[in-house]
């Protein structure tokens, strides 16, 4: 599982960021498997400075949830000896610009790419 490069959160401005805020960001990275109390266990796709995106296991949507920091910490735990076969191996992951989410990126077929030129 990879993340594709997507232009840094623009969302607050550098100033804006709390000792506090980097702390709580600091408790999550990416790949690291993590659990919620309600939604059970997941493996961190993104850290924003404001939010961690997780894609959890039992999931319904094929995107991955955008828990908001702090908030999320009272719920999200990490879970290092955590394991899930659903979660091993995950497709690459981009972020969708419409819906401020992380969703398994799909390549367009190089047919559609050229139809577009």
């Amino acid at each position: 599982m990879s993340i594709v490069p997507v232009a840094a959160d623009r969302r607050s401005p550098p100033n804006a960021v709390t000792a506090e805020i980097r702390d709580t960001v600091d408790r999550f990275a990416t790949g690291m498997m993590v659990r919620h109390s309600t939604l059970g266990i997941g493996r961190v796709i993104a850290v924003e400075t404001a939010a961690v995106h997780v894609f959890f296991a039992e999931g319904e949507l094929r995107a991955a949830a955008k828990l908001r920091l702090p908030a999320a910490t009272a719920f999200l735990q990490a879970e290092p000896k955590g394991h899930d076969e659903r979660l091993d191996n995950l497709p690459d992951f981009a972020l969708d610009p419409l819906t401020g989410r992380y969703a398994p990126h799909r390549p367009r077929p190089a047919a559609a790419r050229r139809a577009r030129k």
